[in-house]
């Protein structure tokens, strides 16, 4: 029970920052603010969990955030997603996200993220400058 109050404190903290961070940055696209809270949340959820939790659930957590970064990889607009607002004069990109999840798989290998998706995670950092 602890610990579910512990996950919902850090979700809405998370989502209070990660949208602050969002909206001062110039994400326009109120779809990509929300893959990213969720994709972050997911990742900070298992985090939290992961020192502390059953293999059974551990796992769940795992596959949960691989799904996350498959949809978001492959059924999003990368334009909208990474790029800030042009005319905010932004136009950076924003990886931040993904260099830590492949910093946690590097950091805790596990065979329940797939080739697939960890492909996709370092596809999208080594290539940031080529896609934009």
């Amino acid at each position: 029970m602890k610990k579910i109050i512990v996950i919902i404190i850090y979700s809405f903290l998370l989502t209070y920052i990660v949208g602050s961070y969002a909206y001062k940055k110039g994400f326009g696209d109120s779809a990509a603010t929300g893959t990213y809270v969720t994709l972050s949340e997911s990742l900070v959820t298992l985090l939290v969990l992961r020192s502390e939790t059953p293999e059974k659930s551990l796992n769940f957590y795992e596959s949960m955030l691989a799904s996350n970064i498959a949809i978001h990889r492959n059924s999003l607009n990368l334009q909208s997603i990474f790029h800030r607002k042009l005319e905010n004069g932004q136009p950076q990109v924003n990886l931040e996200y993904y260099k830590k999840a492949q910093e946690y798989i590097s950091t805790h290998p596990s065979e329940k993220f797939s080739e697939v998706v960890i492909k996709d995670i370092n596809w999208l950092v080594e290539n940031e400058d080529k896609i934009f």
